[in-house]
């Protein structure tokens, strides 16, 4: 009866332990979220944060430098490293970096307005992909446009999460660095949420790594900026530019001058009417350039090693774009023409230097 007992409670503790180790054996628990990574950064091709890499190559394959005409055809490439501490990647495949680049530009009104990017090139290396690039061509959507900026996302295929911070340069051009937040910009020159400006991309030789290279306006393929004789409505009366290599044309008080950016095809100087004009899109600055000494002895004197003075003259109206005419002298009967230029120094009005124009 005693062994009966003994063999009762050992049988007992056998099933209570069994019990037991059946009950953790079946306990398990889950997170309340998921499990999160980390999300993308962009950064410039060379690994610095908060800068992006923008080269402009030309069309004819050389690299774009400081003083340059950048024109319909040259090729913006916005390099990048999207970097993530995961191993998360976006690919050409994916596109979701491509996906997020949006371009706009200012022209002479002074707002953004969104330029069309219809073909836009997006690769990642073969053997780093985190390092990507971006490629687009300047279209003539892009003519007359004085700042181009854009924004764009960090964003990797898969993920979580898979979206980063926006970056965005107000101009590829200039100087300083992007611009980075997690709100949307409504154009490239919006300030991010602490008020702060953006600047140029920081690196890259479109903006000499963030020195600013301001190369004015794009222009057209074979776009040229001149200056013509108009009459007191805008009408060419001479179709050779007086800016024109070896012109014999003088510019002369008394007589009304426009502007004009066209498309000269066969770079002869001379807006052909089968020729397309752009001025439209263009602001404008007129001043007056050289040296007194530059006149002949023989021809007149207006004073002894007197250079021009640098303030911009006033313009006379808007014959397309934005103060494209300009009118020498006074259009004031009775008024003399030297009566309406203050330059302290010049002897003689603006007679005995050149008339300049140039795009802002």
């Amino acid at each position: 009866m005693k062994n009966l007992t003994i063999k009762k409670v050992a049988l007992g503790l056998f099933l209570a332990g069994y019990a037991a180790s059946s009950s953790f054996a079946a306990l398990q628990k889950e997170t309340a979220n998921l499990i999160n990574g980390n999300a993308p950064v962009l950064k410039s091709s060379t690994d610095v944060a908060n800068k992006l890499t923008v080269d402009i190559i030309h069309a004819d394959g050389t690299a774009y430098a400081a003083g340059d005409v950048v024109r319909v055809g040259d090729k913006v490439h916005i390099k990048y490293r999207l970097a993530d501490l995961d191993g998360d990647t976006d690919n050409t495949s994916a596109g979701k970096v491509k996906a997020s680049l949006e371009v706009s530009g200012k022209d002479s009104t002074n707002t953004w307005a969104v330029i069309p990017t219809p073909t836009v090139v997006s690769t990642y290396d073969a053997t780093d992909p985190e390092l990507g690039e971006l490629e687009f061509e300047f279209t003539n959507d892009f003519v007359g446009k004085s700042s181009i900026g854009f924004k764009l996302r960090a964003e990797t295929e898969f993920g979580l999460p898979t979206k980063g911070q926006w970056v965005w340069t107000s101009d590829i051009f200039g100087a300083g660095i992007p611009n980075h937040d997690d709100t949307n910009p409504s154009n490239p020159g919006a300030p991010d949420s602490d008020g702060h400006l953006p600047g140029g991309p920081g690196e890259g030789n479109s903006s000499n790594d963030g020195n600013g290279t301001n190369p004015g306006p794009i222009m057209p393929t074979s776009g040229e900026l001149g200056i013509f004789l108009v009459d007191s409505t805008g009408n060419l009366l001479n179709r050779e530019s007086y800016t024109k290599s070896g012109s014999t044309l003088v510019p002369k008080y008394g007589e009304r001058y426009a502007a004009i950016v066209w498309n000269d095809v066969n770079a002869d100087g001379i807006y052909q009417n089968t020729e397309s004009e752009y001025t439209r899109d263009f602001r404008f600055e007129w001043h007056v350039t050289g040296n007194s000494d530059d006149v002949s002895s023989t021809d007149g004197f207006v004073g002894t090693n007197i250079t021009a003075d640098t303030a911009s003259l006033t313009g006379n109206g808007n014959r397309e774009g934005t103060n494209d005419t300009i009118f020498l002298g006074s259009d004031v009967s009775g008024t003399k023409h030297n009566s309406v230029y203050s330059f302290s120094t010049h002897k003689a009005g603006i007679q005995g230097y050149k008339l300049q124009v140039k795009t802002n």
